[in-house]
């Protein structure tokens, strides 16, 4: 059956193996979507294999398989420790990986280069250079916002990609509890031009492995109490203001 699955979602009980978008391996006879939390019994398998993927998953009970397609899979709690989920491409079982935490945030990303990446919190993957509300900018669409963050998320800047925070005015006003800055990726603060200088509303660890660089003409960065800025051996900062 379909159930109610808490704050507002539906659980979608798997009935035999198959896609998640058809609506035929689900029991009520339609495919997850909305707010939703699936659960997926013992030697069932559920493929998703669309090119890129942004699902609000609450919660997913994996007792059987979830095998993953190019995409991410971001927000959900597992119930069953050591469930193992494959990675699929072109219909081809490829690289796989295990879950280590029974419950909690979850999400799981895999990159252009066909690497996976896994974070036990939401986390957003910048794989494109923009700005920072531009879904485009995300793997999967999934821009993240005040709603989708309204209980923390992690971003993630992978090699080659440069994120920019023009498009903030100058505030991060929502929970970004982390920013990583991988080597080879840039973290570009403020608005070029801006003497306003750039503020964190919330506590936020900046892991920078890359280059951060602060663009605004004047004014300064502003973190709360209870912030971190680490600069790793080879990351670098620079400022526009001489």
């Amino acid at each position: 059956t379909i159930s109610g699955g808490g704050s507002g979602s539906v659980t979608f009980l798997a009935t035999k193996s198959g896609e998640l978008t058809d609506a035929t391996v689900w029991s009520g006879g339609l495919a997850p979507s909305g707010n939703f939390s699936l659960s997926i019994p013992a030697g069932i398998t559920i493929t998703i294999s669309g090119g890129t993927l942004s699902l609000q998953m609450l919660r997913c009970d994996v007792y059987g398989t979830l095998a993953l397609g190019s995409g991410m899979l971001s927000g959900g709690g597992f119930g069953a420790k050591g469930t193992a989920l494959k990675i699929v491409q072109g219909g081809v079982a490829g690289a796989s990986f295990t879950l280590t935490s029974a419950t909690g945030p979850f999400t799981c990303g895999m990159l252009p280069d066909g690497s996976i990446e896994t974070y036990d919190s939401v986390t957003a993957i910048a794989i494109n250079s923009g700005d920072f509300p531009a879904a485009g900018t995300f793997l999967g669409g999934f821009a993240p916002s005040a709603d989708i963050c309204s209980g923390g998320c992690g971003i993630e800047v992978i090699s080659g990609v440069t994120l920019s925070t023009a498009g903030l005015n100058g505030a991060l006003n929502f929970d970004i509890t982390s920013i990583t800055v991988a080597t080879g990726a840039t973290f570009q603060l403020g608005t070029p031009g801006a003497s306003t200088g750039f503020k964190f509303k919330f506590p936020i660890t900046l892991s920078i492995f890359g280059g951060m660089s602060f663009v605004c003409s004047g004014g300064y960065i502003m973190l709360p109490p209870g912030s971190e800025f680490d600069i790793s051996d080879g990351g670098e900062f620079s400022s526009s203001i001489s």
